[in-house]
């Protein structure tokens, strides 16, 4: 092969009159190694409960059917069934229990519906269904009895010891 200047050069090709300069040189070819495939190790797979959240998507439901049914009676509901301290002691027991399911309005029933809505369906496919329902309500009447010794407020509704139970419970 005879060394033309005016031809243009293919790369890595040198005249045989000149001597290679070290970035010119070939790159050094890389051994090929036998194509192994990965190693099959065996899958493990972690079942989660997929059941359907029933305990949560039924107190939804009550505490929805409570709201309109106190909305229809002119909040007559709420009159009956309201935390009321002197109540209370009158002998009017359910009142610990009634207000779980009583809201002040949209935006309470709202709020505590879309928490109950997100958090408490996490909770019951954690705990199970009736460790859920067990959760829901002892807390809520665990923190209930203590404030009702404490409490000035005459009127309390709502959910906030259950939510708080949840919330408890959902986060390590």
């Amino acid at each position: 092969m005879d060394y033309r200047p005016d031809e243009p050069r293919r790369p890595f090709e040198v005249p045989p009159d000149r001597p290679i300069h070290p970035l010119e040189r070939r790159p050094p070819s890389e051994p090929t190694a036998p194509n192994i495939p990965p190693p099959q190790y065996p899958v493990r797979r972690i079942e989660v409960p997929q059941s359907t959240p029933i305990f949560s998507y039924v107190i939804l439901g009550i505490n929805i059917l409570v709201f309109l049914a106190d909305i229809a009676t002119n909040q007559m509901l709420t009159q009956l069934g309201a935390k009321y301290n002197p109540g209370i002691i009158q002998g009017e027991y359910w009142r610990f229990i009634t207000p779980m399911f009583l809201h002040a309005g949209f935006i309470h029933i709202a709020a505590n519906s879309y928490f109950l809505y997100i958090v408490g369906p996490q909770v019951e496919r954690a705990f199970g269904h009736f460790r859920f329902l067990a959760i829901t309500f002892f807390q809520d009447l665990l923190l209930r009895l203590p404030a009702s010794l404490l409490d000035t407020i005459l009127f309390r509704l709502g959910q906030a010891g259950r939510f708080s139970g949840l919330l408890v419970r959902c986060c390590p």
